[in-house]
């Protein structure tokens, strides 16, 4: 059995037979694992020497600062790390949230007139508007990953 173990509410057990697999890459397998009325995805790693498990718990916690901060939603747009998952003792992987492709579109599709004007619900008609958009979002991203790798660079510094 494997133990998805989350540092503020109660484990989870789960069998990877027993759940749904959504992909499969060089270093890792998904799977999509429901408990009661939780669904989540668990990215197991084949083999752990390819799993930075510092990096890993830097993002659950600051995951966890910003959910702190009122940041409901911040789970619900990024397939962020949520919890370890253990395997025998051993951590092989993380749990995430389950996103549905299909409340999502690719950039490519704003920046297509056609694309862009048939999107449903569509708010932003505007380019400019939508790749200031864009920019900010970028940098955003730009700030986790770096707090995330820098931190996990700077505790190896002797």
């Amino acid at each position: 059995m494997y133990v998805i173990k989350f540092t503020n509410r109660a484990a989870i057990s789960f069998s990877p037979t027993e759940a749904t697999k959504l992909g499969r890459g060089a270093t890792a397998s998904v799977y999509k694992v429901k408990h009661l009325k939780q669904t989540f995805a668990v990215k197991l790693f084949t083999d752990v020497s390819k799993f930075n498990l510092k990096k890993i718990k830097d993002m659950i916690a600051l995951g966890e600062e910003i959910k702190q901060q009122g940041e409901t939603d911040f789970f619900q747009l990024l397939a962020w790390p949520q919890a370890l998952v253990e395997h025998n003792g051993k951590t092989t992987g993380f749990a995430m949230p389950v996103l549905d492709p299909t409340e999502f579109v690719g950039l490519d599709s704003f920046f297509d007139y056609n694309l862009r004007h048939n999107l449903p619900n569509a708010s932003f008609k505007s380019l400019s508007l939508l790749c200031n958009l864009i920019v900010k979002f970028a940098d955003i991203l730009t700030f986790l990953h770096e707090k995330i790798f820098m931190s996990s660079i700077s505790s190896l510094r002797i």
